[in-house]
């Protein structure tokens, strides 16, 4: 939960308004519930829970008072703070499959928000001249149809696309904008080892030249930022990567490591890319205190290099990092060194807690253009879904200015 300046609100407790929403409600005990852990061992059960119809009920119920404790809680902070919803604009099947098959709420929980929020009603409130009475019920969404007919807005919720919010670094802004490959113009990039890290330089300007005159028009670009230069280090970057294969059949370079998945099914590779790229460089000759762009230029090296080298530039321009079934959950800025495991602005941060900022922050974007509409209109009655639509490049110079 956010202000119109982008800063974390704290809630009527004084706890920062920022955290997963696994623990809500409260036990007998008082402690909040690890609905997250309820959800898993049901899923673990669910072959046995479709022969029992008892267990198939007591999913049901575990999911409804999960529903119930997780829309009270967002109505409840969107009435003290006069707030608006933003979620991710999602596919609708992906809505129906999110969370794996017991635990997908994702499209239940859309639903009886919307419902709720519709007419809202304070237990509390014995005045029934004030909003939240039950004679004077808040009907901040409109009631629900069908998620077809919603859109991208009903009430006070909106969607958003959901495009790089995850990986877009909440300090400066920075985003995996450039495709790395190994057939990529090793000129466009300036490569220099200087106290014990590597730099990556490049221009976006250059790239969308080397761009409109490739053939392989797709080879590169994701889209164009305020922002043109960037410089990319690799001091203290750390990356992940889940490969589908048998672990024996892993051959690993200097600063790789193995993690085993824990789905059995493949294998994780620990990136240190500082030693990676010098391991790299260093077993084919290449002299890192040199000039590495003319070595890269001359040396005649095999396209296995070059491709290891980009596998190596595509993982450090990937900011959020992570390991399926573990903790492992990091935002790393290369540019200007964001790490989110020391926190983001006084409080636990991760790679989910980065899109649900993002996605809170293309909210103001859209309240800026409400307002920016009914200035220029005089009403919003004619306003359509398109214009409330954030495009990559407003997403990037809003972030990076």
């Amino acid at each position: 939960m956010i202000n119109q300046q982008g800063e974390i609100l704290s809630d009527a407790k004084g706890i920062p308004a920022i955290g997963s929403l696994n623990f809500v409600g409260q036990g007998a005990d008082g402690k909040e519930i690890d609905y997250a852990e309820k959800l898993a061992i049901r899923a673990s059960e669910r072959e046995s829970s479709r022969r029992d119809w008892l267990d198939i009920e007591k999913i049901k119920d575990l999911k409804k008072g999960y529903i119930s404790q997780v829309v009270r809680k967002l109505a409840d902070l969107a009435i003290e703070h006069n707030a608006i919803i933003v979620l991710e604009d999602l596919n609708m099947r992906f809505k129906q499959i999110r969370g794996g098959i017991e635990k997908s709420i994702y499209q239940q929980l859309e639903k009886a928000l919307i419902e709720k929020l519709s007419f809202l009603v304070d237990k509390g409130e014995t005045d029934p001249e004030k909003a939240g009475h039950l004679l004077r019920a808040y009907q901040l969404t409109a009631p629900f149809e069908s998620f077809q007919n919603i859109g991208k807005q009903t009430g006070i919720i909106f969607y958003t696309q959901a495009n790089y919010t995850s990986k877009t670094c909440p300090e400066c802004g920075f985003r995996p904008n450039v495709r790395f490959d190994e057939s990529i113009d090793w000129n466009l990039i300036d490569i220099k080892y200087y106290d014990n890290d590597f730099t990556i330089s490049y221009s976006l300007k250059t790239f969308t030249k080397a761009k409109e005159t490739s053939k392989r028009s797709n080879q590169l670009f994701t889209g164009i930022n305020k922002k043109d230069s960037f410089i990319l280090s690799t001091k203290n970057a750390i990356r992940y990567k889940w490969f589908r294969r048998n672990i024996s059949a892993v051959e690993l370079s200097a600063g790789e490591s193995k993690l085993i998945n824990e789905t059995g099914s493949g294998v994780t590779i620990q990136y240190q890319l500082t030693d990676c790229m010098k391991g790299l460089f260093e077993g084919n000759g290449i002299d890192i205190k040199g000039n590495i762009n003319s070595q890269l230029r001359t040396g005649g090296h095999l396209m296995k290099f070059y491709k290891q080298l980009a596998n190596y530039l595509y993982l450090l321009s990937n900011t959020r990092s992570s390991v399926s079934g573990t903790d492992i959950d990091i935002i790393n800025c290369p540019c200007c060194g964001f790490d989110s495991t020391q926190g983001f602005k006084g409080v636990a941060y991760n790679g989910d807690a980065n899109g649900a900022y993002n996605i809170g922050r293309k909210g103001l974007i859209v309240l800026d253009k409400i307002k920016n509409y009914q200035k220029n209109n005089g009403t919003l009655e004619k306003m359509n879904w398109g214009d409330i639509f954030i495009d990559i490049d407003e997403w990037d110079k809003f972030t990076q200015k």
